[in-house]
């Protein structure tokens, strides 16, 4: 009778083996949690980056588009040929796209959305001296023997 242990013994590994079993349940829980928590941050940092990025390619259309306008217009007072107007007369369509987006976004801070504004209203002024600079450019006479325009 002495080959058998207690009752008290056998117990023991039994109890210990559940113990283990549940805290590697609990374990598992936790890093799948922790897993989740991970995916929702970088799902919504990735959003993030993807509003700013848009925001910024519509900056960037506004950018090269005004360029592209004074550029046409320097070109055309300097050949006198109105088919070099053709990016400033494209511009405006253009711009005014791009600034309806840049509005449309939903903007948390208010300092934001008045720089936009404010943005809108420095492209309307440079928009308007440009016209101004073709229409001067239209009453000038271009002397063919010379590179720049006469009055």
């Amino acid at each position: 009778m002495g080959s058998r242990p207690p009752p008290s013994r056998r117990a023991h590994p039994v109890a210990l083996l559940v113990v283990l079993l549940a805290l590697s349940l609990v374990l598992g829980l936790t890093w799948l949690i922790t897993i989740q928590h991970q995916s929702v941050s970088s799902q919504q940092a990735l959003e993030t980056v993807r509003v700013r990025s848009m925001r910024i390619h519509h900056l960037d259309v506004l950018l090269l588009r005004m360029l592209d306008a004074e550029a046409a217009v320097r070109t055309y007072l300097l050949s006198g040929n109105p088919v070099h107007l053709r990016p400033y007369q494209d511009a405006p369509e253009e711009i005014e796209r791009a600034m309806a987006v840049l509005r449309a976004e939903s903007h948390p801070q208010r300092p934001a959305r008045q720089t936009i504004e404010q943005l809108g209203t420095l492209i309307d002024a440079r928009m308007a001296l440009l016209r101004s600079d073709v229409e001067a450019g239209r009453m000038i006479i271009v002397d063919p023997r010379k590179t720049m325009p006469v009055a």
